[in-house]
């Protein structure tokens, strides 16, 4: 059961699929306390690498690449610059 809901997280939030937190902009919620949707227009993938127990490359704890949406530009841009401040710890999304 784990390891089906473990792949169905996965799929949902690959590259194609729906948008991580479904598009929820990390930084705003970071940033000022509040969860703002953010667009596909102003949006970030993010690589994944780690897998196959290679410890502390992906924090994530999944491989795959993340598909992230902002409010704003200021915000894609702040999350470019550091993503594992912003991103989901451990998967869980």
């Amino acid at each position: 059961m784990i390891g089906a809901m473990l792949s169905v997280l996965s799929t949902w939030a690959m590259v194609g699929a729906a948008p991580v937190l479904d598009g929820y902009d990390m930084v705003s919620y970071f940033a000022s306390g509040t969860a703002m949707k953010g667009s596909s227009n102003v949006s970030f993938t993010l690589e994944t690498f780690g897998c196959n127990g290679m410890p502390g490359v992906n924090p994530m704890g999944s491989c795959g690449n993340y598909t992230f949406h902002f409010a704003n530009e200021k915000n894609r841009e702040a999350f470019a610059q550091d993503p594992w401040k912003y991103a989901p710890k451990y998967g869980g999304f």
